[in-house]
């Protein structure tokens, strides 16, 4: 069932779409309060969960054509991210991670924007754009730009042997790619005003980077970052382990 309900001057439906591989809760990695946090400062907003099963089974359904390039990935993170961005084109709203927790609501940030997207690192490009928290009224453009990304880098991504084939198969470095085809530099003008995209700076959604997470910088900058932030994300990444040389490798 499609769900559309759109506060005055606000373009993004009133969803929210978080994922899981089965329907249980793992507490054991992700504190439910999080997600009822998300429930509380959004009043009247709805909870879509998704599982793999209903996630293949809505691809199967709504865009059969992409099915064979879903099944085909070999890592369940590639089919994740891949069923993320359908999932929001088909019926817009925010996606957000089950690691992601907000101190304010989404309103305010996703205002009359069309399509909403941080950067993971102050407003550095070079790092990619977060796919863990994004938003997007249904049917917007941009998704068709991503959808053939999908489909053009699926080879490159056939093996997902690194944390980089992933980033960039379906992940943050897809989302930066998707998002670069519409600026200046390619089309002789900033097409992302013209549709309606927000790029936000990371310190409103995506105020720190892994290495930075709770527990691992005690600074006084880390800790301002945070308590100034709409958002913070744990990092939990359960399809990872986070490590130095592994983040470094990434960022070169």
């Amino acid at each position: 069932v499609r769900v559309l309900s759109y506060p005055t001057g606000l373009r993004v439906p009133k969803l929210i779409h978080q994922s899981w591989r089965d329907g249980g809760f793992p507490k054991g990695l992700f504190n439910w309060r999080w997600q009822q946090g998300l429930l509380d400062l959004n009043p009247g907003w709805k909870l879509m969960k998704w599982t793999d099963e209903s996630s293949r089974e809505f691809i199967a359904r709504e865009y059969a054509w992409f099915l064979p390039t879903y099944d085909a990935y070999p890592s369940y993170i590639q089919r994740c991210d891949a069923a993320r961005y359908f999932i929001v084109y088909h019926h817009g709203g925010v996606y957000a991670d089950l690691d992601i927790e907000c101190s304010k609501p989404f309103a305010p940030v996703l205002s009359t924007h069309r399509a909403i997207f941080s950067y993971k690192q102050g407003t550095n490009m070079s790092r990619g754009l977060v796919n863990a928290l994004f938003a997007s009224e249904p049917r917007h453009p941009i998704w068709h730009t991503v959808f053939d990304l999908l489909a053009n880098r699926s080879a490159a991504g056939a093996a997902a042997a690194t944390h980089v084939e992933v980033v960039r198969s379906t992940g943050p470095g897809l989302l930066r790619e998707a998002v670069l085809q519409h600026m200046g530099s390619r089309h002789g003008g900033n097409q992302l005003a013209e549709m309606g995209v927000e790029l936000l700076d990371s310190s409103v959604w995506h105020p720190i980077m892994p290495e930075q997470k709770r527990g691992r910088d005690a600074s006084s900058a880390a800790a301002e970052a945070i308590a100034r932030s709409h958002c913070y994300h744990h990092f939990v990444s359960s399809w990872m382990t986070h490590d130095k040389d592994k983040h470094g490798t990434t960022d070169s």
